[in-house]
């Protein structure tokens, strides 16, 4: 509702025109609602006061009529007023018809209202992205509401938002409009139901070098430089990405080598990515597992009787220390006397492994104790018993001869040393001694 004002114009009095000043006369008209046609609007309050304080008489009680100037809605719309069976009482004589020209006002008209719905609106599914931004698919429909003459009218989505950027189940609201400006929706928004999937990112491991380790029949190692990144994760998110463990991706000896690396995510944000936990392959063949170092234990050296050569014999059951896991090698050892010579030795091996596991490791040398090359020993032989008593004293000369003989070549002799011969002396042509020292030859 507006206030109706005098435009400068003009009221006249019996033939005498007397100019009204701006603001002089009120008249308040209502505001209407669109109806398609131009129509009259009532007038909810006027006064002439100050017109009729103008005049040296009284003005009777007139008629008023407003009608707006253009059928669509819009706000402050001129709107015409008519003013008649107005009349003037002069303080002497006859009453006079008045007329009261340019006399407007303005007021508004409304849009008509049309009732809409949203159900053929859809939200389109979309992956996180941080923002509350949402698309609605399909158009609003008209479900009440007057529509005027041959007035086109369509409805539309103009604008959709998600109740919450993060990812779930979000209800979206859907704000809706009109093609005509003289209908507006008696609901311009609508809830309708939408989704929002986790945004599914990788890892990036190209900067993680494993620390290298020592064979030790695990796999698990450490991370020597760099860091796990995660590209996809939308700026300023809180989240991070952490290395739950990294390793070999066996636990066999070998270089270069590469590890897998077990990542999660952590943060206030997390429950929008997809996966939180990542296995990935660290910088490719950077890594290594150098062979343990490992001794055979539970053998020794064997002591032997002089036999001219340095063949050793080992006794015991070897076995590694430390030796890890499932490995099962085969060990084979290598060992000699120093010398064939008599006497003891410090004997120290080499060996070897084959089999299951046995590149893992690095033998040292065996330390197989103390060994000894002893003498051959004496056996006790009988005295040689002499027959022929004709031989007298020369007899038991040649005797203790044979005997020394017998005795000196069961000594053990230095191996590769020329057969032992008796000298010429030792043994007499003559007699049973001779015979003797000859089966000794």
């Amino acid at each position: 509702m507006n206030s109706l004002t005098v435009n400068p114009g003009t009221i006249t009095v019996s033939s005498i025109s007397y100019a009204i000043p701006t603001n002089t006369a009120v008249v308040n008209a209502a505001s209407a609602t669109f109806s398609g046609t131009i129509a009259g609007t009532p007038i909810t309050s006027k006064t002439l006061a100050e017109i009729d304080a103008m005049l040296p008489g009284t003005l009777s009680t007139p008629t008023y009529a407003a009608t707006f100037t253009s059928t669509d809605a819009n706000i402050n719309i001129p709107v015409s007023v008519i003013i008649s069976n107005l009349t003037y009482f002069p303080p002497f004589g006859a009453a006079t018809p008045v007329s009261v020209t340019n006399f407007s006002t303005t007021a508004d008209i409304t849009p008509a209202p049309l009732t809409l719905s949203a159900a053929p609106v859809t939200i389109q599914t979309k992956d996180y992205d941080g923002t509350d931004a949402a698309i609605a698919l399909g158009t609003p429909s008209i479900m009440s509401g007057t529509i005027y003459g041959g007035d086109v009218v369509t409805a539309s989505v103009t604008g959709a938002v998600f109740q919450s950027p993060d990812a779930g189940p979000q209800n979206a609201t859907v704000t809706m409009a009109l093609s005509n400006s003289n209908y507006a929706p008696t609901n311009a928004t609508a809830t309708v139901s939408g989704t929002i999937n986790k945004l599914t990112v990788t890892t990036n491991t190209d900067s993680v070098v494993p620390a290298p380790i020592q064979y030790n029949g695990s796999a698990a190692t450490s991370v020597a430089s760099g860091a796990v990144t995660v590209p996809g994760v939308i700026p300023g998110d809180d989240v991070t990405a952490n290395i739950d463990s990294i390793a070999y991706i066996d636990p066999n000896v070998g270089s270069p080598k590469s590890a897998l690396v077990n990542v999660s995510l952590s943060g206030s944000k997390i429950g929008n990515y997809l996966p939180t936990t990542f296995t990935a392959m660290a910088l490719v063949n950077t890594g290594a597992i150098t062979a343990a170092a490992t001794s055979v234990v539970g053998v020794s050296a064997k002591s032997k009787v002089a036999d001219g050569t340095t063949a050793l014999t080992i006794d015991g059951t070897a076995s590694i220390s430390p030796l890890y896991g499932s490995d099962n090698p085969t060990i084979s050892i290598s060992a000699a006397f120093p010398s064939s010579s008599i006497g003891c030795y410090t004997i120290t091996g080499s060996a070897s492994l084959s089999g299951p596991g046995a590149l893992n490791y690095t033998v040292s040398p065996v330390a197989l104790g103390t060994a000894c090359i002893t003498a051959i020993p004496e056996t006790p032989k009988a005295p040689i018993a002499v027959r022929n008593s004709d031989h007298g004293n020369n007899a038991v000369v040649n005797d203790r001869k044979a005997n020394a003989f017998v005795a000196d070549f069961q000594t053990p002799r230095a191996p590769n040393a020329p057969p032992r011969r008796p000298a010429a002396s030792s043994v007499h042509t003559a007699g049973v001694n001779a015979l003797n020292a000859s089966r000794f030859l």
